[in-house]
């Protein structure tokens, strides 16, 4: 597929052209598709284009995309199919992956980690409890598009489906459920797994910040984290938490005793080691 696609790319340039877009730059390249950084010619204004040899595959992402609002998910804009492939315009997300994010920084700190996990766990929970349920099965950090003003969105919707319906691609291992790689049917238990996998991953090479301000607020965060995806990621998918709202509650609570560890540790630089270590132990 990749080599088809690049083999024929100034017959691809033609095709966007045609339709009004200039086409910039390769923006990334998953397992069936390509995505390119273009030009809408009129305005001016940058889209990503997919493109993809498995044309079903991307007409029902291009479906959902255009039916999902919320805002963890990029804006569709534009899809047609060609003889050879598909093409899925949407919103441009300049920024980096989660995945070249973690790996720049050896580690997010749970602060950052419940943040990130705030925005996945509300996308996560608007597919579920849609009038007709949508299953993301696809969960990973390089689906994670970190913005260059810290806001996460979450790309490509190609493997995601309604609940009940089946599907043959599997997620990506380290990050399915054990019950997706076995065909098995598949729940919203199966996204809290993965999203369990998630937090897990943000947190593997983190550390504290370092800094004074927090230092104990991050040390409870973080327990509450480990707790949190130690419930996602339990094998037997009717042990997990029963929805995303239970991670909602427990991220939110993370991030109240950070906040929390920082005004403390705020207070102590005024007050005193002592006097605010007594009231850390009365909170």
């Amino acid at each position: 597929m990749e080599g088809e696609i690049t083999g024929k790319g100034a017959e691809m340039e033609r095709k966007l052209y045609e339709k009004g877009y200039e086409m910039l730059d390769s923006a990334g390249q998953g397992a069936f598709s390509r995505v390119y950084r273009v030009r809408k010619r009129d305005t001016g204004g940058f889209f990503a284009c997919k493109v993809s040899g498995k044309k079903e595959m991307l007409a029902a992402e291009a479906k959902l995309l255009g039916q999902v609002s919320h805002p963890l998910f990029p804006r569709f804009c534009d899809h047609w199919q060609e003889q050879e492939r598909a093409f899925l315009i949407m919103e441009y997300l300049p920024g980096m992956s989660l995945k070249h994010l973690v790996e720049k920084r050896g580690g997010l700190s749970p602060a950052q980690t419940a943040r990130i996990g705030m925005s996945l766990a509300q996308g996560l929970l608007y597919l579920h409890e849609r009038c007709k349920p949508v299953l993301y099965r696809d969960l990973n950090p390089g689906n994670v598009q970190i913005l260059q003003d810290g806001r996460a969105k979450l790309l490509d919707l190609g493997c995601a489906c309604a609940l009940g319906e089946n599907r043959d691609r599997a997620g990506t291992p380290g990050f399915a459920p054990p019950e997706q790689l076995t065909g098995e049917s598949l729940s919203a238990a199966g996204d809290i797994y993965a999203f369990g996998k998630m937090l897990e991953y943000m947190l593997q090479s983190g550390s504290l910040s370092g800094k004074k301000s927090g230092r104990c607020g991050e040390r409870k965060c973080r327990k509450t984290l480990e707790a949190l995806l130690a419930e996602c990621t339990r094998r037997d998918p009717e042990k997990r938490p029963g929805d995303m709202r239970f991670c909602l509650d427990m991220l939110w609570e993370c991030l109240e005793e950070e906040k929390r560890g920082r005004l403390l540790w705020g207070w102590k630089e005024k007050t005193g080691y002592r006097a605010a270590k007594a009231v850390w132990k009365k909170s």
